[in-house]
């Protein structure tokens, strides 16, 4: 049953994260005792040390909760939505778009605060990926999975080169840049996850609830059709919703190994789904369209398109 294989990965995934947030709670350089947790939990005492320690590791295990979805969606993301495995916001060109606004912000209007990293890392990557696109679907192929990382790479070397050069002519704005660029988990605070909890939010509601169709992209132009997505729309939803994730966090281009295994595992649980709801709805005139999905999800050639019947 393929929802069985999803579920157990699910659960497995969940507890690892439970043991992860447990230990970076009280592992560090001054142990917590389990009860002395507990205690803080109950009844919080500012004059205790271990519980100050753990109100300090909390906002840090929140801030890297945060940084951890928005880094997954932000990579699963585009590797379904361009049928291409390697693809992330760094190689799309989304992140040298958000880096390339927010050292214009720092520049011009010595931004610093994280609401304001944050609106011009939204305007950044969405300005760099119509451009990605546009240059991509200039192209005589159009649009392809090899034109777009051809085209974000492009784009990423440009505004590199724009960002090294703002930086250089200011020692202040090259501070700040690397603060935002590096990152830390250490130096938050609840306001801060306050303020781009809401854009985090709105995000991952954009791509969660656009999971199926992008199982259904992940076939192919094609087969999507056929399953009844409407292709451009939907990536259309789907790019804002990346676009919104890599905005808000910081450009380096490292991503979770985990993503990318998810995005693949995800996308090949759903698809007999997928290709049974396909049987349901319609019938197609060749035999061989039914199975697609499974050669598309094995690299073969493309087999004809489909007539409905």
């Amino acid at each position: 049953m393929p929802a069985r294989p999803t579920l157990l990965a699910t659960a497995g995934a969940l507890a690892a994260l439970a043991v992860a947030c447990v230990l970076s709670l009280l592992v560090g350089a001054r142990t917590v005792p389990l009860d002395a947790a507990w205690q803080a939990a109950l009844a919080f005492d500012p004059a205790d040390a271990d519980h100050v320690v753990l109100a300090s590791r909390l906002r840090r295990t929140l801030a890297g909760l945060a940084v951890g979805v928005a880094l997954a969606l932000a990579g699963a993301g585009p590797q379904g939505m361009t049928r291409n495995p390697l693809a992330d916001p760094g190689i799309l060109g989304l992140n040298s778009g958000a880096a390339a606004a927010v050292a214009t912000g720092v520049y011009l209007f010595s931004f610093s605060s994280v609401t304001q990293f944050m609106a011009a890392g939204f305007v950044g990557a969405a300005l760099a990926a119509v451009l990605v696109y546009a240059l991509a679907a200039a192209s005589r192929t159009g649009a392809t999975p090899i034109t777009l990382a051809i085209a974000g790479a492009a784009v990423t070397a440009g505004l590199g080169s724009l960002v090294h050069a703002l930086v250089i002519l200011d020692q202040g704005a090259l501070d700040r840049m690397r603060l935002w660029q590096v990152g830390t988990l250490g130096a938050r605070d609840l306001g801060d996850l306050a303020a781009v909890a809401p854009a985090l939010l709105i995000g991952a509601l954009i791509v969660l609830g656009a999971a199926r169709s992008l199982n259904a992209l992940a076939l192919g132009d094609d087969a999507a059709a056929g399953l009844g997505v409407h292709v451009g729309r939907t990536r259309v939803v789907l790019g804002v919703g990346i676009v919104r994730w890599s905005g808000r966090r910081s450009p380096s281009p490292d991503r979770s190994a985990s993503s990318a295994w998810w995005s693949r595992t995800r996308c090949a649980c759903s698809s007999a789904r997928t290709t049974a709801a396909s049987r349901r709805s319609r019938c197609c005139s060749a035999p061989w369209c039914c199975c697609w999905p499974m050669w598309s999800a094995a690299s073969s050639p493309r087999p004809p398109r489909c007539r409905s019947a």
